[in-house]
């Protein structure tokens, strides 16, 4: 989009729409519907975090179960909606326009759309709609690297780190990096030599390696190492203390790979898709391994740190 402006010195700014349940079973528990949610592409990694205003909710879709009514709803309601949704912003689709950024330096900008990934249905339909197509990979196989679907660089990622591992404690290292928005542990896309951001982008081919990948390293790797770590803590084996334990299982979860999505926890924690039910997996371990520690004093004491610390990283 940028390459395609007529002065080289407007911005292009893309709006990244996508819509899942996430951000709804986060505040109520529930997955009746499906909360759309809009961020800006020049938006830094770690602003979409958290409360840091880079990610907002501006709707919420229902969730149809039935086929029928689904169908009715699809050709009555969702196309009507979104276009009310969307007819604030329509004007700056077709001109130039003058916005302040956080600089400070007032810029034209173009505003245009684009999800930020296409694994959810939802995220299809609101790009498509808005534009008049689906984004997908149009290229043969071994030309994937080229065109539309060109991966994002990971070169900023590297530089960052490659900076901050030149400060000379843990902690300033460790800030610098967060304050880039990257970290500077060994990922799971490290251990299985594959770039992240290769992932990241808009054809079904990257997208279905990607959702395989995060299977692989959410039920397979993370669950399957907490419950070996916490099956260390049996007294006949060597002997942990409730600290300890908490501190393997937290550097397990900096370890899982950064996802371009809603992001589940604050900066310290880098994957994105967790939910409930791995809460309960790794609560069930940990309860498992104090109990055998200290009984039920400390099984409590250790599943309400794991608990606290979820909550503030």
């Amino acid at each position: 989009m940028q390459d395609t402006l007529d002065d080289p010195t407007d911005v292009a700014i893309r709006i990244d729409t996508s819509s899942d349940s996430t951000v709804l079973s986060i505040g109520t528990g529930t997955a009746s519907a499906h909360p759309v949610y809009m961020s800006l592409g020049v938006n830094a990694g770690f602003l979409k975090r958290e409360n840091h205003g880079g990610l907002v909710v501006i709707a919420f879709l229902p969730k149809v179960l039935k086929w029928k009514m689904f169908r009715i709803y699809k050709r009555r309601v969702l196309h009507r909606a979104l276009e009310i949704l969307w007819a604030p912003i329509r004007h700056l689709l077709s001109s130039r326009n003058l916005f302040q950024f956080a600089d400070g330096h007032y810029r034209y900008i173009r505003v245009y759309f684009g999800p930020v990934s296409v694994d959810y249905p939802e995220a299809c339909w609101l790009t498509s709609l808005v534009q008049g197509y689906v984004p997908c990979c149009v290229h043969e196989p071994l030309k994937l690297q080229e065109g539309p679907a060109a991966p994002r660089t990971s070169a900023d990622a590297y530089e960052v780190r490659r900076a901050a591992s030149q400060r000379r404690t843990i902690t300033a290292q460790t800030k610098a990096a967060k304050e880039g928005g990257y970290h500077l542990g060994r990922t799971v896309w490290d251990c299985l030599v594959v770039n992240g951001h290769e992932l990241m982008v808009a054809d079904r081919l990257h997208q279905m390696i990607k959702g395989m990948v995060k299977d692989i390293t959410i039920d397979d790797l993370f669950i399957e190492t907490c419950a070996q770590i916490t099956a260390d803590a049996h007294p006949r084996r060597n002997k942990q203390k409730p600290d300890e334990l908490i501190g393997r299982i937290e550097l397990n979860m900096r370890l899982m790979p950064l996802h371009s999505q809603l992001r589940r926890f604050k900066d310290g924690f880098q994957h994105s898709n967790w939910t409930g039910k791995h809460t309960r997996d790794v609560l069930s371990a940990v309860t498992r391994a104090a109990r055998s520690l200290q009984g039920l004093h400390c099984t409590v004491d250790v599943s309400t740190s794991l608990c606290r610390c979820v909550y503030h990283r």
